[in-house]
């Protein structure tokens, strides 16, 4: 490819290079185009991209224009991606392709009376043969929101193996967080790895996650993400390095009696987080109170991890979200 005969247009994670002549569109990875275009990008003025007219490209031509290069940019991922509602007619085939050669696989797709998606769950047979027989029988749950052009939410839910490595187990889409969703996600959860004994589940303070646990892994250990609590107490009494320190001392505290010294010393440094956190089971929150096993898992940090490594998966069509994670997970 002659850097001389193409135009780079700009793009946070791909830059597309195209030809004056023959109208084509090739993306290439950001490093290339930089060594390949090298000098034509401003870098100084990152909020507007600047095209700089090229003579041998000029012969040909006016220059391209930045809302023409972008159509011909989404034109390209079209004929490469398909139609986004392509993408959930193909589902159904999908799911039968999954299960017939990942075996154990459990998958659903609920719709409405007028046959429009309502909800889609996924378990990979691996995942759940690997949790349930060489994992920490810990979950930890949460939802993340899907962007593009038909917005949703993503529910997942992970755990750690031996080895501290995070492994998606099951994950979901609905149209947003409530408890009818959480509540048909956690059933087919359960249909997947069963009734595990010492199963510890770890969530935000979301009431629609709290209830729909509470309601089908009723025998299972609740615990409340230390973290989400600690930000609950910022946003209604502000920062404090003393409050943070002690929180985080009667959190992670192994004895009673510890955990009992550091609420005393919070109440007297803050009485009104010593009021709020009295108001919460210390059973949920609270490794000394605490009557299974959370296996040092204080925080629901893993499952922001792989909520943060799908960032730009919950960009593209459904089908392709789907398949991320099944890449991810069998890699």
């Amino acid at each position: 490819m002659d850097p001389e005969n193409y135009k780079y247009v700009g793009d946070d994670d791909v830059g597309t290079y195209l030809n004056d002549v023959g109208g084509r569109c090739v993306d290439v990875p950001k490093q290339e185009v930089k060594v390949m275009n090298r000098g034509i990008v401003d870098n100084r003025k990152k909020k507007k991209v600047m095209i700089q007219k090229d003579e041998n490209v000029h012969a040909y031509g006016d220059y391209v224009d930045v809302a023409d290069a972008w159509r011909a940019k989404q034109y390209a991922l079209l004929l490469l991606r398909g139609t986004k509602e392509d993408s959930f007619t193909k589902l159904p085939a999908y799911f039968h392709k999954l299960v017939k050669h990942n075996s154990g696989t459990v998958t659903h797709i609920q719709t409405y009376s007028d046959d429009r998606f309502e909800f889609l769950y996924v378990a990979l047979g691996c995942s759940v043969r690997a949790f349930v027989n060489f994992c920490k029988p810990t979950l930890v749950v949460d939802g993340a929101h899907i962007k593009g052009e038909f917005k949703g939410t993503m529910l997942l839910t992970v755990t750690n193996d031996r080895q501290n490595q995070i492994l998606p187990v099951a994950y979901g889409i609905c149209k947003d967080e409530c408890i009818d969703s959480w509540t048909l996600f956690f059933q087919k959860l359960r249909d997947s790895i069963g009734n595990m004994e010492e199963l510890t589940i770890i969530f935000d303070r979301s009431p629609s996650i709290a209830t729909s646990v509470a309601n089908i892994f009723p025998h299972a250990h609740h615990r409340i993400c230390g973290v989400h609590l600690y930000f609950n107490i910022v946003a209604r009494y502000g920062k404090s390095k003393a409050v943070k320190g002690i929180f985080w001392e009667a959190c992670r505290a192994y004895t009673v009696n510890s955990f009992d010294a550091a609420m005393d010393l919070m109440r007297k440094t803050k009485e009104p987080v010593w009021e709020y956190l009295q108001s919460i089971n210390p059973e949920t929150w609270s490794r000394a109170h605490f009557r299974g096993n959370r296996y040092n898992l204080i925080s629901s940090n893993s499952v922001e991890s792989i909520n943060s490594l799908s960032r730009h998966a919950r960009k593209v069509p459904i089908l392709m979200l789907i398949d991320f994670f099944r890449a991810k997970i069998q890699q």
